[in-house]
Parts: C-alpha cells; sequence; structure tokens
C-alpha cells in the first residue's frame, strides 16, 4: 500500500500519509472525509452480492453520492469507474 501511495503521491505529501484500518458490519465511516480532508485517495474494501474487491477512492460526487474508483487492473475501463456509495456501504461493507 505504502508503495503504492508513494508512486502516485508526490514526495512532500508521503510524512502526511497514515495506513490504517477499521471493520465492521455496520461501518457508518464515511471514505470522502479523508479524500477531501487529506486530499489523498482512500483504499476501500467492500462486497456487493458475493463480490468482494478492495478499490482506490479518488473522487466523489456529492450531488450524486458517488465515488470515482480505480480497481487497480490495467485498462481505462477499470481506472474510471464511478460507483454509487449507498451500494458500497452495505450492511455488510468492510471499511477502509
Amino acid at each position: 500500500m505504502k508503495t503504492i501511495l508513494r508512486k502516485w503521491l508526490p514526495k512532500n505529501t508521503w510524512k502526511n500519509i497514515k495506513i490504517g484500518s477499521s471493520t465492521s458490519t455496520m461501518h457508518s465511516s464515511s471514505s470522502e472525509r479523508w479524500l477531501l480532508k487529506y486530499k489523498v485517495p482512500v483504499l476501500f474494501s467492500f462486497v456487493i452480492n458475493n463480490f468482494a474487491h478492495n478499490v482506490v477512492i479518488y473522487g466523489y460526487a456529492e450531488k450524486n453520492n458517488e465515488y470515482a474508483v480505480h480497481f487497480g487492473w490495467g485498462g481505462e475501463q477499470y481506472s474510471k469507474v464511478i460507483m454509487d456509495k449507498d451500494k458500497m456501504w452495505s450492511y455488510f461493507g468492510i471499511g477502509f
């Protein structure tokens, strides 16, 4: 994780990076708060209908309550994905 973030972010932001995690079946955190407050991408793990994956959230549209996410795979179709926040934060969602 640190290696990926250091590759993407300028050197002057490295000292501000905190690697942390939380897990809960009733998580109420808002990834966009971290994204907007610290101006860094947020790694997020989620489960939707037996599909589980980790994504990097790098954008948030408050009007539509949607995240811009990158799945970590090659190809533009995986780097510019819009996901509905309410679907990602399901009852069994895993926090960031």
